[in-house]
C-alpha cells in the first residue's frame, strides 16, 4: 500500500523542521520523500532541509541525493556525536539563512 505524499507535513506551526530518512524503506524511499517534498507549492516546505542516511558505499547514490536536492548525506552506523553535530550544522545554517533574508529584506525596502 503507497502511503499518501507527505501528510505528515500538517504542522506548520513548529518552528523548525528537518527531514532524516533512510534511503531504502518500504513503500516510499528517501528518493521519493526528497522529490515529494521539493515539489511542494509553498516554499517554506519545499525547501525543509532533507538528510538521507543509508548503508550504501556507492558514490552514484550520494551524488543522485545531492542531485535531487538533500541537504546532507549521512552513511550508516550513525555515530550518535557525528548526527548530533550535523544536525546542529543544519540548524545553525538556516538560522543564518534565515537572518541574511531579514537583512536583505530590510535593505531593499528603504527608499531613497
Amino acid at each position: 500500500m503507497k502511503m499518501p505524499v507527505l501528510p505528515f507535513l500538517n504542522f506548520r506551526k513548529l518552528d523548525r523542521i528537518y527531514f532524516l530518512v533512510d534511503l531504502h524503506m518500504p513503500d516510499m524511499d528517501g528518493y521519493a520523500i526528497l522529490n515529494a517534498v521539493r515539489q511542494l507549492e509553498d516554499p517554506s516546505l519545499s525547501s525543509i532541509p532533507v538528510v538521507i542516511m543509508t548503508s550504501d558505499d556507492d558514490s552514484d547514490n550520494e551524488v543522485k541525493g545531492f542531485d535531487l536536492g538533500a541537504y546532507d548525506y549521512i552513511r550508516k552506523p550513525l555515530l550518535p556525536d557525528v548526527l548530533i553535530r550535523r544536525v546542529d550544522r543544519i540548524m545553525k545554517r538556516e538560522e543564518m539563512l534565515k537572518h541574511l533574508e531579514k537583512v536583505g529584506n530590510r535593505s531593499t525596502d528603504r527608499s531613497f
